[in-house]
């Protein structure tokens, strides 16, 4: 048996665990040091956690207007900023943004977008009565080795979208990065 220490009881059990279908063991009258467990063997959290967020305007209306792009973009800066998340590039079109963010260990996805969402919107609103984001986003992994190529990429935005639309281009991103998705439910 390997004993492991429970966090939750401060008591050690023991726990088998297979190796190629085999069973790793310790003699019965042996147990293992537990005064250094696993669960305090670092002291700090250390992470490169890069994400591209991709969301569009309900409807993928054009609702962004050229004169507030710019200060829409500062805004959302603004906001990952203040939760403590550093952007390395925002950028979009009439009815979408990409954000490059550097996410903290100690922020969800979800919180990110909701707070970016949330206070954009409110902020539009006073430009654009009829602004509203729509309810989903898309969060893409960044490698550290790909950062300028995304980067170069969001701030391409004018000229990629002289190809193709929002639509496909989302499309195209949940493929890359291998997201399974129903396309009856991918734009609401």
């Amino acid at each position: 048996m390997i004993y492991r220490l429970n966090p939750r009881f401060n008591e050690s059990h023991p726990i088998r665990i297979l190796n190629f279908g085999k069973p790793n063991t310790f003699p019965h009258d042996e147990k293992p040091d537990l005064t250094h467990d696993i669960f305090h063997s670092m002291s700090q959290a250390y992470l490169s956690h890069y994400v591209h967020f991709v969301f569009s305007t309900k409807g993928r209306m054009r609702t962004i207007h050229d004169k507030h792009k710019e200060q829409l973009w500062a805004y959302l800066h603004g906001i990952a900023k203040n939760i403590g998340c550093r952007t390395l590039a925002i950028r979009g079109m009439e009815d979408h943004v990409h954000l490059l963010v550097e996410v903290p260990a100690t922020l969800s996805l979800a919180k990110i977008v909701a707070t970016l969402k949330s206070n954009s919107s409110r902020w539009m609103r006073e430009k654009s009565p009829a602004f509203t984001w729509q309810r989903g986003y898309g969060a893409f992994s960044v490698s550290a080795s790909n950062l300028p190529a995304v980067k170069e990429y969001i701030h391409g935005q004018e000229a990629h979208h002289k190809k193709r639309d929002y639509k496909a281009e989302f499309i195209a991103l949940l493929k890359k990065h291998d997201v399974e998705y129903d396309p009856r439910y991918v734009f609401d």
